[in-house]
């Protein structure tokens, strides 16, 4: 049992399944500090008056490094935060809820149910400035690994 009300909050699932859409509207989330590498580089695209697509590739391994350093200060700081990434691999999974764990966090899991590749299709379509492709969405889908109890959450949702 924890001892204080800190929380990660870690929304997982594939692109385009309604992560950032939930966390921004949930009244639970909406008010906490959000982290995301996504975030990381659209702020460098706007910044630089270009794209997330056009920088992506040339800017995803500083916008990750940035990302770990922003979760270890919101550990530090003892508040509670959500990462909202796709987060398919167990052992991310099981090193976060260690690293919880760790600073005394619980650690409660979001599952987003994949939509329909129709509904992935409209998703991609209305998106500005950020899109995968539909083949590398539903290769995230093919590859996702659920996550379990078992990789250490305190909780676990799904949202569908």
């Amino acid at each position: 049992m924890h001892k204080t009300d800190r929380t990660l909050y870690l929304l997982c699932g594939i692109p385009y399944s309604g992560k950032s859409t939930f966390a921004g509207k949930d009244p639970v989330l909406s008010g906490l500090p959000c982290l995301s590498s996504d975030a990381i580089i659209l702020a460098k695209a706007e910044q630089q008056g270009t794209t997330y697509d056009r920088i992506f590739f040339e800017s995803i391994k500083d916008a990750e490094k940035t990302f770990q350093k922003q979760v270890t200060v919101h550990f530090e700081a003892g508040k509670s935060f959500i990462i909202d990434r796709t987060n398919g691999n167990p052992d991310t999974r099981r090193k976060l809820c260690q690293t919880a764990r760790e600073y005394d966090f619980r650690t409660v899991c979001i599952y987003f149910e994949p939509p329909s590749d129709d509904e992935i299709r409209k998703r991609i379509a209305t998106r500005k400035n950020q899109t995968l492709s539909l083949q590398r969405v539903l290769s995230f889908k093919n590859s996702f690994v659920l996550p379990t109890l078992d990789e250490g959450f305190d909780a676990y949702f799904v949202v569908r």
